[in-house]
């Protein structure tokens, strides 16, 4: 709805990167017309802000869904078979992608890809994202595979399966829901630092923004609102996503309730 809303007061139509280059002058500075400027295409930064804030959003949400659901089921299954080669082969796997320089290799794929959209981003950000949420997952699924409850789903012959997805996944949702904000806020930053080093994906995004905004050396024209309401919009997501982070971790955790006295 906010995309559509900037698409009607801005008067661009829909393309394949959100926003349309148009013949309007540029680097227009705030007016009552154009509350936020225009861009060095003619574009009205409030369209090109609240577009760039849904992508980058975009991208974060969906990098933390996919990095989610593959930390989840990894860790459970080798928390679960903890000792068996299913455990051997799960962990050995997510070392492997731990040690791998993820924001080296994304700029690597980026040099090649020449078609990178907020879908292949956040894809590409997700399988390399998922190993750090793995370890904790198993770590939690050890300490529980050993609870009362569990041995009793195991002697009324309930299969692993059920015991890892009914019983076990159940009691982990505080540090999953950690794990999915931990993902979201490190997706939102590769897409900052892909941008800004000069590989911007081929949608806006607040990312490629600042991009344009260091091409234009905005800071030493006084061009304010080519980098200042992307970077707020920065600062006010990371802000609210670690205070939701926060939060579910004293969920988790009682004793840092404890300690912060709240």
């Amino acid at each position: 709805m906010l995309a559509l809303t900037a698409f009607i007061l801005a008067g661009y139509p829909f393309s394949l990167s959100g926003l349309r280059e148009d013949v309007r002058p540029a680097y227009l500075a705030p007016s009552l017309q154009y509350p936020l400027g225009t861009d060095q295409f003619g574009r009205s930064m409030f369209s090109v802000v609240i577009v760039g804030a849904l992508h980058s959003f975009e991208i974060g949400f969906l990098t933390a869904v996919l990095g989610t659901m593959i930390s989840v089921v990894v860790g459970l299954v080798a928390g679960y078979y903890s000792g068996r080669w299913v455990d051997t082969l799960l962990s050995e796997t997510s070392r492997f992608f731990l040690v791998i320089p993820a924001f080296a290799l994304l700029i690597l794929v980026f040099s090649l890809v020449r078609f990178v959209t907020v879908y292949l981003l956040a894809l590409l950000i997700a399988l390399l994202s998922w190993p750090f949420a793995t370890f904790v997952i198993r770590a939690q699924t050890l300490q529980l595979r050993e609870a009362e409850f569990v041995n009793l789903a195991k002697c009324s012959g309930l299969p692993g399966s059920k015991i890892i997805f009914q019983e076990l996944l159940p009691n982990l949702i505080p540090y999953i829901g950690a794990n999915f904000t931990n993902l979201f806020t490190w997706a939102i930053l590769y897409e900052m630092g892909i941008s800004v080093i000069g590989l911007p994906p081929n949608q806006v995004t607040l990312g490629t923004t600042l991009y344009w905004a260091i091409v234009d050396d905005a800071l030493l024209r006084n061009l304010w609102w080519l980098w200042v309401p992307s970077t707020v919009i920065y600062i006010l997501m990371f802000i609210f996503l670690y205070y939701i982070s926060t939060g579910l971790d004293e969920a988790a955790n009682p004793r840092l309730k404890e300690v912060t006295g709240m």
